[in-house]
């Protein structure tokens, strides 16, 4: 009879790619459910497996990223989940799941596994009081780690904190930790973002392109720019390649051009990815999605956004969603910027 693998969702949220290999072993205690499906972020896909020890084991490898939050959805039926800390400078770590008693421990936890689990456990009763001092102390003492400016993106209870607490223990941080898009994220969540206008000029950038080139906007002369930010990750970006593409082919390119900018978390990604490859005009990533500089500049929150400028620079439509290339297709007929008339 053929053995069904029991899985798991992993899910490593929004870090930096460092240059270790490490692994994660999965031990199971009782008979784990055959309902389950094993999915992974991207370290499971196609180039990256798991490996089956015994029945009872999981190995999995991975060019381990930054310190962070490792989820694991253990049965969506009954709706059982549980979370830990990993950490880059453990090459190994040892997960024991038991369906009997459905828990899931650290083999030798980390001093920040203890911390972690203990805000976890707070949080979820609820005791923020008690979650506020201890994450207080925590960051006062720990001004340059990662896991200090992980807390704020990544707890209930800074999230809903005051906003005066949050930026007194914000200003605490070291700003050796400023390459992190978190601290972008945490910025822009303290601050107030600036919405564009109607009128207001073209912000000149410089980003990678799809062959790994450099694209230069300012190489740009006097055309109307449509920028159109996206990502691959993106059901209704991926949806709208081919009116994209259909409207790409009607511009004039003498006057006018696409400029797509992808939101991935990781240029391979971007750069793989068989819906990038259907992008025919200007495409580039910017890093850090949501947090990287254009993102921050324009406000966007949400994809696919479109912005559109006349050929003085000049911003005169920003709006999101799929319902709006057929607008931004009014517009350009309308200013005589396609190759043959409306029909």
């Amino acid at each position: 009879m053929k053995k069904h693998l029991p899985i798991f969702i992993l899910v490593i949220s929004s870090c930096y790619f460092l240059n270790a290999q490490n692994f994660i072993l999965i031990r199971q205690i009782g008979k784990p459910s055959d309902s389950l499906t094993i999915l992974g972020y991207d370290v499971l896909e196609k180039n990256e497996v798991y490996e089956r020890i015994d029945d009872s084991t999981l190995k999995i490898k991975f060019d381990i990223i930054s310190a962070d939050r490792l989820s694991f959805s253990i049965d969506k039926n009954k709706k059982w989940w549980s979370s830990i800390w990993i950490e880059p400078q453990i090459n190994q770590k040892e997960i024991r799941i038991d369906y009997i008693h459905q828990t899931v421990k650290i083999k030798r936890p980390s001093a920040l596994d203890s911390v972690y689990k203990l805000i976890t456990d707070l949080d979820d009763r609820n005791e923020f009081d008690k979650v506020l001092i201890l994450i207080s102390d925590f960051i006062e003492k720990n001004t340059t780690s990662y896991f200090s400016l992980w807390l704020f993106s990544h707890t209930q209870t800074l999230y809903i904190a005051d906003g005066s607490i949050k930026k007194k223990l914000f200003n605490m941080l070291s700003k050796s930790l400023n390459n992190y898009p978190e601290y972008k994220q945490v910025i822009a969540s303290l601050g107030k973002r600036n919405y564009p206008r109607v009128g207001d000029l073209f912000k000149e950038f410089s980003l990678i392109r799809f062959n790994d080139s450099i694209f230069e906007t300012n190489k740009i002369n006097e055309k109307w720019i449509l920028l159109n930010f996206w990502s691959t990750s993106c059901g209704p970006c991926i949806k709208e390649l081919d009116s994209l593409n259909s409207f790409n082919n009607l511009l004039d390119s003498s006057n006018a051009m696409i400029i797509s900018i992808s939101l991935d978390d990781k240029h391979e990604r971007w750069r793989k990815s068989e819906f990038s490859k259907k992008i025919k005009w200007a495409s580039v990533w910017q890093e850090n999605g949501f947090y990287g500089d254009l993102c921050m500049h324009y406000n966007i929150i949400s994809m696919p956004t479109f912005i559109l400028f006349d050929n003085n620079r000049k911003l005169i439509f920003i709006k999101d969603g799929v319902t709006e290339l057929p607008n931004i297709k009014n517009i350009f007929y309308e200013k005589k910027l396609l190759k043959i008339n409306r029909h």
